[in-house]
C-alpha cells in the first residue's frame, strides 16, 4: 500500500467516527507526522517532485519495471518565491523551514543550480535540512520551478523608496524588499518601549547641549535622502568628561550601544565596510586616539559615502564592480582634535575634509558622574524603538510635511544671522539646520518632549563654531603659518639693524627692530612652498595682515634694494587670540 493510499484509508475509517472536523485534522496531522506523509493538497506538483508544507517529497522507484514509485521525505519544505538580479547575476530567493522549524530564506545565484553538491551545501549552511543523497531531485526542481514575484535584493539598511530596511524587518508596505547585507542583525534589536526610552534616556538630555545635539544627529541620519551630503561630528576634550555617553545616548536610538559603537582602530577597508553598514543611520566611532594614520585618510571617504573601485571576476574576463555608496552622519570622540591629530601624523587635512568632519571642543557633558552612569545604564536596558518610531512617522507625515523644504527654510533662517559667511562655514550650516529640523519633527512626532531645545541649541553651538572658524581653513592656515614664523623670527627674518650677518636658510624676511617686513619670492618659496606668492598675498591682504602696496628699502644682507610687504603685528595678534 503506497503513503497515499493509506491516507485515503485513514481518512475512510475516521469518517465512520462521530468526532468534530477539527478532531479529524488533528488525527491526520499526527498521522502524517509520524508516518513522514504529506498533506492531501501540494504546494507544488511536479513531474517527479513534490512540495506540501510538511516537507520536500520525490518519487523513489525501485529497479522493478513494474513499481510505479512512491513519494519519500527528502527535505523539509523549500520553495522558490521571487527572482532578481543583484549586481548583475540573476538570482533565486528560496523559503524554507530551517533546522529549528522556523521560515526562513536564502538568495542563490541561478548558476549555482549546476552544481547539485555545491547547491546541497549552501542551504545546509543556511540551515535547511536535506538528504544529500537526493541533492540532484531538489536541483532538478529548483530549475524547472519559475516563480512570478519579483524581489528587491539589498544589502543596505536604509531608505528604499517609502520603506526603511532593517536587517530583520522591512519598515513600509513594499513586501517584496528582502535584505541580504553583512550588518549585525542584534546591532539594530529592541529592548524597551518607546515610552521607556523617551523617560530614561532622552529626558535625561534635557537642558544639556552636546547631549541634545547628540540625539539630534542620530535622528538627522535618518533624512539624508532628502539631502546631497554627509557630515560628522567629532567631540573632543579631556578624559572623564562623558564624552562617550553621548555616543550611547545617539546610538541607542538605533539599537544596542555596546555593539553598535565602533572604534577607530580599523583598516581603510574596515572604515568602508562600516561606513556600508550605517547607511540612512548614525555611525558612531569612539578613541580618535586609537586611529591610525591611514585611518584619517578615511575621513573624506567615510563622510563622502563612496568606497574604492574594485575589479571582480565575469564570465569572459575581468570587470570593474560598482562602488559601495551610502550616506551617514558620524558622531566620533577622543580627547584631541581630528586636525590636532592628523597634525601630530603629518597631514594636513585639507579644508573639504576639515569640514566634512568638524572639531567641537567641548568641556563638559553631564551634571556629574551620577548622570552619565544613569545615562550608561538607561541606554543598555532601553534601546532600538526611538528610530522606528521617527522612520513611521515620517512616512505617515510625508503628505503634510515637506521635508526638503523645511530644511532649507531652516538653513536660510540660520545663515541669516551670520554675515558673509565663507563657503566652508555655509556648508557646516547645512548641517545645524538638520539636525534642528531632525529634532523638532522628533519632538512633533512625540518622541522627544517638548522641553528640548532645538533650535536654541543648534544655533548656540553654529555660532560657537563659527566663532573659532570665521576664516575659512585655507585663509586660517595662510596666517597660522605666518604666525609661527614670526613666534620663530630670528630663524625666518635677518635682522637689518646689523650690518654683518650670517645667511638665513628659512628667510622670508627683515627686520628692522620696530616692524617685519616680508620678502615676496621668499616667503612663498620658503615658508609656504609656492611658485607664487598671489594666493597667499591676497588673504594676508584680506585679513589686514599686510598691506596690499609694497615698501622700497635696502636689504642689508643681500645690500640690495628689495620691495616687500609690511605685516601689521597688530592684526595679526588679533588673529593669534580669536583663534586661541
Amino acid at each position: 500500500m503506497s503513503k497515499n493510499q493509506a491516507l485515503e484509508q485513514l481518512n475512510q475509517q475516521i469518517d465512520d467516527l462521530n468526532i468534530t472536523n477539527a478532531e479529524h485534522a488533528e488525527i491526520v496531522d499526527e498521522y502524517v507526522q509520524s508516518n513522514e506523509l504529506p498533506e492531501s493538497e501540494p504546494v507544488y506538483d511536479g513531474n517527479s517532485v513534490r512540495v506540501y508544507k510538511s516537507g520536500l517529497f520525490a518519487l523513489v522507484k525501485s529497479k522493478d519495471e513494474q513499481d510505479q514509485g512512491d513519494y519519500k521525505h527528502i527535505g523539509n519544505y523549500i520553495m522558490p518565491v521571487g527572482k532578481t538580479s543583484f549586481n548583475g547575476v540573476s538570482c533565486l530567493l528560496l523559503e524554507f523551514v530551517n533546522m529549528s522549524g522556523v521560515l526562513s530564506d536564502v538568495m542563490i545565484e541561478r548558476g549555482e543550480l549546476a552544481d547539485c553538491r555545491g547547491l546541497a551545501r549552501k542551504l545546509l549552511n543556511a540551515g535547511y535540512n536535506i538528504d544529500i543523497y537526493y541533492s540532484k531531485n531538489l536541483q532538478r526542481f529548483l530549475n524547472q520551478y519559475q516563480p512570478e514575484s519579483e524581489i528587491i535584493a539589498v544589502t543596505q539598511i536604509g531608505w528604499i523608496d517609502d520603506s526603511y530596511v532593517l536587517p530583520h524587518q522591512v519598515i513600509g508596505n513594499n513586501n517584496n524588499i528582502r535584505y541580504y547585507g553583512s550588518a549585525l542583525d542584534g546591532k539594530y534589536r529592541q529592548s524597551g518601549t518607546l515610552d521607556e526610552w523617551r523617560t530614561n534616556v532622552a529626558n535625561h538630555c534635557i537642558g544639556y547641549e552636546m547631549l541634545e545635539l547628540g540625539l539630534y544627529a542620530g535622528f538627522a541620519s535618518l533624512l539624508m535622502p532628502h539631502v546631497d551630503f554627509g557630515f560628522g561630528l567629532h567631540f573632543h576634550g579631556d578624559s572623564s568628561i562623558g564624552k562617550s555617553t553621548i555616543l550611547r545616548v545617539a546610538s541607542s536610538i538605533f539599537g544596542k550601544p555596546k555593539e553598535y559603537i565602533n572604534k577607530w582602530n580599523a583598516t581603510h577597508n574596515g572604515m568602508e565596510f562600516i561606513g556600508y553598514n550605517a547607511n540612512h543611520s548614525l555611525c558612531a566611532l569612539d578613541e580618535v586616539n586609537e586611529a591610525a594614520k591611514s585611518t584619517l585618510d578615511s575621513i573624506y571617504m567615510l563622510i563622502d559615502g563612496r568606497g574604492k573601485s574594485r575589479a571582480i571576476s565575469r564570465t569572459g574576463g575581468v570587470e570593474q564592480a560598482k562602488p559601495k555608496t551610502w550616506q551617514t552622519v558620524v558622531l566620533s570622540t577622543g580627547e584631541v582634535s581630528i586636525e590636532d591629530l592628523a597634525i601630530e601624523y603629518g597631514k594636513n587635512l585639507k579644508a573639504g575634509e576639515s569640514v566634512r568632519m568638524i572639531d567641537l571642543d567641548v568641556k563638559s557633558i553631564c551634571k556629574d558622574k551620577e548622570h552619565a552612569d544613569t545615562l550608561i545604564e538607561n541606554s543598555l536596558q532601553y534601546y532600538g524603538s526611538a528610530n522606528i518610531a521617527f522612520i513611521e512617522y515620517v512616512q505617515r507625515s510625508s503628505k503634510n510635511i515637506n521635508i526638503t523644504a523645511l530644511y532649507k527654510k531652516y538653513y536660510h533662517e540660520l545663515i541669516s544671522q551670520h554675515s558673509n559667511l565663507h563657503s566652508q562655514a555655509n556648508r557646516v550650516a547645512k548641517y545645524f539646520a538638520l539636525m534642528r529640523l531632525a529634532g523638532d519633527l522628533a519632538v512633533q512626532a512625540g518622541i522627544l518632549s517638548s522641553d528640548f531645545k532645538t533650535k536654541y541649541y543648534t544655533d548656540n553651538i553654529f555660532a560657537n563654531w563659527y566663532k573659532l572658524h570665521s576664516l575659512a581653513k585655507e585663509q586660517s592656515d595662510v596666517i597660522g603659518e605666518l604666525i609661527t614664523a614670526i613666534d620663530d623670527y630670528p630663524n625666518y627674518f635677518s635682522n637689518n639693524d646689523v650690518d654683518c650677518i650670517e645667511r638665513i636658510q628659512k628667510r622670508i624676511g627683515i627686520y628692522d627692530g620696530m616692524g617685519f617686513y616680508l620678502i615676496p619670492t621668499l616667503t612663498s618659496k620658503v615658508l609656504y612652498k609656492s611658485k607664487r606668492f598671489d594666493k597667499q598675498k591676497n588673504i594676508l591682504v584680506q585679513a589686514n595682515v599686510i598691506s596690499n602696496y609694497r615698501k622700497s628699502m635696502r636689504d642689508k644682507t643681500t645690500k640690495t634694494p628689495v620691495k616687500v610687504y609690511i605685516i601689521n603685528t597688530d592684526n595679526l595678534n588679533q588673529f593669534r587670540e580669536d583663534n586661541e
